[in-house]
């Protein structure tokens, strides 16, 4: 994997992830504007506007989440093209062909 494929991963799961944050603190902050007003202490005041606290936290935890999940992306898939690599050339075909006839069985075995 390439810097530049890592990078574009975590931007891109990022950038889903914050959209979809930004949805659904939107929806909660319109659709049920009750639920913030009961989390926050100052909830009932005239200036509290629910949408603007329900897309804040959305797109912030969307955010973070995204990050996350684009870094796990990317280290596993980074793990497992290294794990490959190592297995491919331990046990691929150049390295059986290498080997002689007397280590790949342990029924040929001089006594």
């Amino acid at each position: 994997m390439t810097i530049l494929r890592g990078f574009t991963i975590v931007a891109l799961s990022v950038l889903l992830c914050a959209l979809v944050g930004v949805s659904v603190g939107y929806t909660l902050g319109a659709a049920a504007p009750g639920y913030y007003r009961t989390v926050f202490r100052n909830g009932n005041s005239p200036e509290f506007d629910p949408v603007q606290v329900g897309v804040g936290l959305g797109l912030t935890q969307g955010l973070l989440c995204g990050l996350v999940v684009g870094c796990v992306v990317v280290i596993s898939v980074t793990w497992y093209n290294s794990r490959r690599q190592i297995i491919v050339r331990e046990f691929g075909p150049e390295a059986e062909s290498s080997r002689s006839i007397a280590e790949k069985s342990e029924a040929i075995r001089a006594s």
